[in-house]
């Protein structure tokens, strides 16, 4: 850049000249060839006789005129913008963060003149803006023109042309009134809005260029106005909600006093976000005049009824511009109706629900004010049944529900059902006379529900449960029963359908949560105190091809969202687990849950096995994540030995002696677990607790193949042991020569 000039005042009055030359600028990217002005001052006025910035050899900006240094600062100029390709000014845009591709052509005349202090304007412009893009918008035409004085302005015919979307009509300042007159927007060719505004304008008054207290007029039509090729031409994808509009709207009076009605009739609606509904329409009139709002709207949606909704309240415009707010006293009256409609379309919103056969009705009315509402009226569900897409979730039938508001109450007056044979039933209230913090009293009670039922496991549940308090801090307490329920499995002793597969890999437990906390609100604040039990003579039964017991619980969910814990205790009772050559059963068994490690029970199991001669002992103890084994046996037995003996029925040196022993109890094992599978035990059925449960045939009978014979010498026989109970057997072995021998045995155990 060169320059050179001089200013010098004199007598309170500046006067010099200033010359400037520059060429190739650069900003980042952007970049310009030349920079000229020139400027003389005299008598406090600047003459700008050449004011030029040439972008390159097409595109520039220029100005020229005079402009006062000093009050009224009186100007007269002209000004002229020739930009024919925009993309020259893309990389000025990146350097300023705007990433957006710019296209198209601007050119801007304007010549004017007048006063900044007091404002007096007038003169003449024309805009033009050709095949302009800026990221997804495309702004391929802009016309817009005209004249202005400081009493009158007028535009020529303006248009905006936006992708398919085009804006036309006329602007017009005259009488301190703005007009906006001869409206008309076209989509895609079609006029789908036409119309008038004018409005108060004063550009004088700095503190209230718009009069609340003068006239105003509109009257806009729109005709089948589609949402999402509006969105679209401004470069927005994605809108919340589409569909076609038609409308009208009327408005007249003064903006503090005035009157207005719009009438809107919408289909094809459809929010984005719940595209499984089908598309809906709106009919809506709004209505403002002598200081009362009301609306008059109806929804409809094929799968429903159509909803009503009706409202009126008094509202003075002016006092809540005055004060800024909206009064809270300010009655309301609203209704929302809804006539019993099918729940079938529940599906489409819920796909975890299979088939609802059912209706649903609604009748709210709100009173009150706008600071403390007042609910009545209420709603209505009567279901004949509603299934689940998961066949192991229990099905709803012979639900009705009833809930009435009662000034700022929600009552449940009816809410009952049955699931899957049990009956259940909701009962109390709700007070939302804070929406946001509503205050429950609810209680729940049920009777024998089925909570969940697949191939394993079948639970029941009686309950009595309450909620009291605030959302916010609300407790939970009661007591929830277990009741007629089951676990029911079948395991492989050995995997024989599976010929040169792999022995499987043993299941690790998995170590569980040291705690479980819910961090946010509301739950985080709730109290528990609930009671988990199951009742004297109804513990939780264990069934399968190979265990058979019951647990007993008595436990306690306590603490709050944040830091719960689950205190008490599971006892098992009358547990047998069946080995391929042994049973097991537990004399004495508990799970401890404490506040310290509430979800990780600590174990102590006593179990005890008759084997043969044997009588084995285990003490299981611990963590359940890392549970410890102590074992021991009347005769004593080595540990590996005692190990042997309930996996094989023999001793690790018996079946080192003899591979035939070996082969046999593999043969034995292969025996029992086809008898398993073909004549399995009704597992569903609870033993008869007063009978002693000897087991079945296969777990009473015993064949060893193979074993050395006790009368030959070194001979081999055929062994078998029948028990009819813990004290008699029936023994009987045949030698390779033929005999056989046949004995009774009483067995006399001492402790």
């Amino acid at each position: 850049i060169e320059g050179s000039g001089s200013v010098k005042l004199i007598n309170g009055a500046l006067a010099g000249a200033v010359q400037l030359d520059g060429s190739a600028f650069q900003l980042g990217g952007f970049s310009a060839e030349r920079l000229a002005v020139k400027m003389g001052v005299a008598n406090n006025e600047a003459t700008i006789e050449q004011l030029a910035l040439q972008l390159n050899g097409t595109d520039q900006i220029v100005a020229t005129g005079k402009a006062g240094i000093a009050k009224p600062f009186g100007y007269d100029g002209g000004l002229l913008v020739d930009i024919r390709n925009l993309a020259a000014l893309q990389p000025l845009l990146t350097v300023f963060g705007q990433k957006q591709n710019l296209a198209g052509a601007l050119k801007l005349q304007w010549n004017g003149k007048g006063t900044a202090d007091p404002p007096a304007h007038s003169g003449q412009f024309d805009l033009g803006i050709t095949k302009a893009k800026y990221g997804e918008i495309d702004l391929s035409t802009v016309q817009l023109g005209g004249i202005y004085t400081p009493e009158f302005a007028e535009s020529k015919p303006f248009k905006i042309v936006v992708g398919t979307m085009s804006l036309a009509g006329v602007v017009e300042f005259r009488e301190k009134r703005l007009r906006l007159r001869d409206l008309k927007f076209e989509q895609a060719g079609t006029q789908v809005l036409s119309g008038y505004v004018f409005v108060p304008f004063d550009p004088a008054n700095a503190k209230e260029p718009i009069a609340l207290d003068q006239r105003i007029a509109a009257n806009i039509n729109t005709d089948k106005l589609d949402v999402e090729k509006l969105a679209a031409s401004f470069g927005q994808k994605e809108v919340p909600l589409s569909g076609a509009f038609t409308a009208n709207l009327v408005a007249g009076g003064t903006l503090r006093a005035p009157f207005a009605h719009l009438k809107v009739a919408a289909e094809r609606l459809q929010a984005k976000a719940a595209k499984q509904f089908d598309p809906g329409a709106l009919a809506l009139d709004v209505h403002y005049s002598n200081k009362e709002l009301s609306l008059d709207a109806t929804v409809k949606q094929p799968q429903i009824q159509p909803l009503v909704i009706k409202a009126r309240a008094p509202f003075d415009l002016d006092a809540t511009i005055e004060s800024k707010k909206l009064d809270p006293n300010l009655p309301i009256e609203a209704t929302a109706q809804l006539p019993a409609s099918s729940l079938a379309f529940v599906p489409k919103i819920a796909p975890q629900v299979r088939r609802i056969d059912g209706t649903a009705a609604l009748d709210v009315k709100v009173g009150g004010t706008v600071g403390k509402p007042v609910f009545s009226g209420g709603a209505k569900i009567e279901l004949k049944g509603a299934r689940m897409v998961d066949e192991n979730i229990p099905g709803i039938g012979a639900f009705r529900a009833s809930v009435a508001f009662a000034e700022n109450k929600l009552n449940f007056e009816t809410f009952e059902g049955e699931v899957g044979g049990g009956k259940f039933k909701l009962g109390g209230s709700v007070n939302v006379a804070d929406p946001k913090n509503p205050v429950f009293a609810l209680r729940l009670e049920s009777d024998e529900v089925l909570v969940k039922r697949d191939d394993s496991i079948t639970i029941r549940a009686d309950a009595d449960v309450k909620l009291d308090g605030p959302l916010n801090a609300a407790a939970v307490s009661g007591a929830v029963y277990v009741v007629h329920s089951r676990f029911f499995r079948e395991i492989d002793i050995l995997p024989i359908a599976l010929p040169g597969r792999p022995k499987p890999a043993p299941k690790t437990a998995s170590a569980g949560p040291a705690m479980i906390s819910i961090p946010a609100p509301p739950l985080r604040d709730w109290k528990f105190d609930l009671a988990l039990k199951t009742r004297e003579n109804d513990p939780f039964l264990i069934r399968g091809n190979l265990a058979n017991g019951a647990v007993s619980l008595n436990l306690k969910l306590g603490g709050t969202g944040l830091a719960p814990y689950l205190e008490g205790s599971a006892k098992i009772e009358k547990f047998v687990a069946t080995l391929p050559f042994s049973s097991l059963s537990i004399t004495s068994g508990f799970l401890a849950f404490t506040k310290d490690q509430p979800f990780q029970p600590s174990l102590e199991l006593q179990a005890e096995s008759k084997v043969r001669d044997y009588t084995v002992r285990a003490f299981i103890y611990g963590r359940a994540t890392e549970p410890q084994v102590q074992l021991n046996s009347e005769p004593p037995l080595p540990h590996g030995d005692i190990v042997s003996l309930l996996a094989t029925g023999t001793t690790t040196s018996e079946l080192a002696g003899s591979a035939d022993a070996l082969a046999s109890r593999a043969a034995m094992l292969a025996v029992k677990q086809l008898y398993q599978k073909v004549f399995k035990r009704n597992a569903a059925t609870p033993p008869d607790e007063k009978k002693q449960d000897t087991g079945s045939f296969m777990d009473r009978f015993e064949v060893e193949l193979g074993a050395l014979s006790n009368r030959s010498g070194g001979g081999q026989d055929v062994k078998a042991r029948f028990k009819f109970n813990e004290q008699v057997y029936l023994m009987g072995d045949i030698g390779v020569d033929g005999n056989f021998t046949g004995s009774l045995k009483y067995l006399i155990r001492f402790r």
